[in-house]
């Protein structure tokens, strides 16, 4: 997944290319590096409610298998879960000020928001291509 900022182009650097950019990011972020051949191709455009002017463009990469996660300095925590299930475990919760919003609820971690529509955006990527 990879941030723009459409007026600054706030995460590339230089003349560097979206799906560039989510390489590197990626590799920053959790230590796996990815190939312009895995790409499968990009979820539409989401825009965080809470970062008016930012653009974020998931880009979807094929891996033949889990690799090592090596979660760089920005990342508290990351780990491989199957899409499944974290999808199988759908919720609504009340959140202070927003009221009732739609979330995935996996062990300790609730997923709501943008990622929640992310995830979803996901699913029906995967299922047009008979990937999941």
């Amino acid at each position: 997944m990879v941030r723009s900022n459409s007026t600054s182009g706030r995460n590339a650097k230089g003349s560097e290319r979206l799906l560039q950019t989510a390489i590197r990011e990626t590799r920053e972020e959790t230590g796996i590096s990815l190939s312009i051949n895995e790409v499968l191709g990009t979820l539409e455009p989401t825009y965080p409610k809470n970062a008016p002017g930012i653009e974020v463009i998931p880009f979807i990469f094929f891996l033949s298998k889990e690799m090592e996660l090596r979660p760089g300095d920005e990342i508290e925590f990351c780990r491989w879960i199957p899409l499944a299930k974290i999808l199988s475990n759908a919720a609504e919760i009340k959140l202070p000020g927003k009221g009732r919003v739609s979330a995935f609820i996996f062990e300790n971690m609730v997923i709501w928001g943008m990622t929640h529509g992310i995830l979803l955006d996901l699913w029906r990527f995967l299922e047009e291509l008979g990937l999941n």
